[in-house]
């Protein structure tokens, strides 16, 4: 007779049953034992089906060394505890950008051995990048794209015992996958800081402002950076301009990171200039006032319209604009800037003092006839 061992169930029993072969085992069944380790004797004669058919039944709920004997020799058999094992499978994992990577282990891995899973969640039309069954590891990996419930069962041998364990019989662990919904950068918010005082369609040549990143998931997150300047350009050619902002928010509690690009654009508009000319505020006889656009931006497309209060005899020619005035006064002079998208306007304006000398010839002579270089 050869020893053996069994291990406990999920209800702490084991039932073993004997019966005696041709040259093995005595047909006496009146010599048959079996002794735990501390003397007793368990087990009954039963009576199998057909009538007849008898065999020694055992149904064992300790663990121990139990000798198995009948009447001229014995064997010790081992009866372990109900292997223990611990999974790291969570309760449920949130899809990161749209896809999630599970992995988790059977623990202690170096008890057991054999390890081979089954199930819809390692099937390959719900996963990709599947490493199931190896052999020599008690870890299960996978990648999910779509949200769902995914059945999972593994079984292994415990090595000391050479038992068998089914996760499908404890039913006190569950590695059945759960995916749900998670973030994505689509998640990712931007808004303007509460100090910003542009439209922002239009924003001034050389200005600054800071953008404010959010997320909407919701889960708590860490996002890098939470702020970001946008500095604006000094050339009065650029219209728009267009940034990348590098962004990384962390689902600590989730294990999830996202790195993305956020675009942000805006449009730039630079303030009209002009000059006045040798214009010092005084305006005489048959004279004329020019001003000429000197706008950094005068190539790039937009449009520009002059403003003169109370001036006459207005006239533009390419950048210049001329004109007269009548009488004395202070007068508000404007240029208007708007770009080509007609979205954005700027205006530049000034009050001049205007002084008019009208100087008019004014003399009289007398009725005195005047004849050969006589009189004065």
């Amino acid at each position: 007779m050869s020893s053996g061992s069994a291990c406990l169930n999920e209800d702490g029993e084991t039932n073993l049953n004997f019966i005696p072969s041709n040259g093995c085992g005595s047909s006496n069944w009146s010599q048959w034992s079996v002794i735990s380790s501390n003397g007793d004797l368990v087990g009954i004669l039963a009576q199998g089906s057909p009538p007849g058919l008898n065999f020694y039944n055992v149904l064992i709920n300790q663990q121990g060394t139990y000798t198995i004997s009948d009447g001229t020799e014995s064997i010790d058999f081992i009866v372990y505890p109900k292997p223990t094992y611990t999974s790291t499978v969570s309760s449920e994992y949130y899809l990161c950008e749209d896809s999630v990577n599970v992995q988790f282990e059977i623990e202690p891995g170096f008890e057991f051995t054999n390890f081979s899973w089954i199930g819809s969640a390692t099937e390959s039309d719900n996963v990709v990048n599947g490493q199931f069954g190896d052999p020599s590891s008690n870890v299960f990996t996978g990648t999910y794209l779509n949200p769902g419930e995914y059945d999972l069962n593994a079984q292994f041998n415990h090595i000391e015992s050479g038992c068998l364990v089914r996760t499908e019989d404890d039913l006190t662990q569950d590695i059945n996958i759960t995916v749900v919904d998670g973030p994505s950068s689509d998640n990712i918010s931007l808004s303007y800081s509460t100090n910003y005082e542009y439209d922002p369609n239009c924003i001034e040549l050389g200005s600054s402002y800071d953008l404010l990143f959010d997320q909407s998931f919701p889960i708590s997150a860490s996002i890098f950076p939470s702020t970001y300047t946008v500095n604006t350009t000094d050339n009065p050619n650029i219209l728009l301009e267009t940034f990348q902002i590098p962004v990384t928010i962390e689902y600590d509690s989730i294990g999830c990171s996202i790195t993305t690009q956020i675009t942000h654009e805006h449009s730039v508009i630079s303030t009209p200039s002009f000059s006045t000319g040798d214009f010092e505020g005084y305006l005489c006889n048959n004279e004329s006032i020019t001003l000429t656009n000197t706008s950094g931006n005068i190539n790039t497309g937009g449009s520009y319209q002059w403003n003169i209060e109370g001036a006459e005899n207005i006239e533009e020619n390419g950048p210049d604009v001329t004109f007269t005035y009548p009488e004395d006064g202070d007068y508000a002079w404007s240029l208007t800037y708007t770009d080509p998208s007609e979205v954005c306007t700027s205006v530049f304006d000034t009050t001049i003092s205007v002084n008019v000398d009208l100087i008019t010839a004014d003399f009289t002579v007398d009725n005195a006839l005047i004849c050969d270089s006589e009189g004065t």
